[in-house]
């Protein structure tokens, strides 16, 4: 999978866990999440089980943290990693 069609694949699980409406145009790869749409440990869990379903990939207990999906950038280099079978 092309790193570009996991970027587009994340924003739509974030669009899908926010009820309201929510506008990622200004989101890069690198924005943090946190600060700029308000990610938060509720928001995450929901982001990490989206994410688990949508890649068929098993999230790491010791990685469910907010650090994990702080960034596009950093949630893509975690998932790249699971599907390449790297631990």
């Amino acid at each position: 999978m092309k790193r570009a069609e996991i970027f587009e694949k994340l924003k739509e699980i974030i669009k899908a866990t926010y009820k309201e409406e929510i506008n990622l145009d200004n989101i890069t790869e690198n924005s943090d999440l946190v600060e700029e749409i308000g990610v938060n440990s509720i928001v995450g869990i929901e982001i990490f089980v989206r994410v688990e379903k949508e890649f068929d990939i098993e999230i790491d207990d010791e990685d469910l943290s907010i650090e994990t999906i702080r960034t596009l950038s950093i949630m893509a280099d975690y998932i790249e990693k699971k599907l390449d079978g790297v631990e």
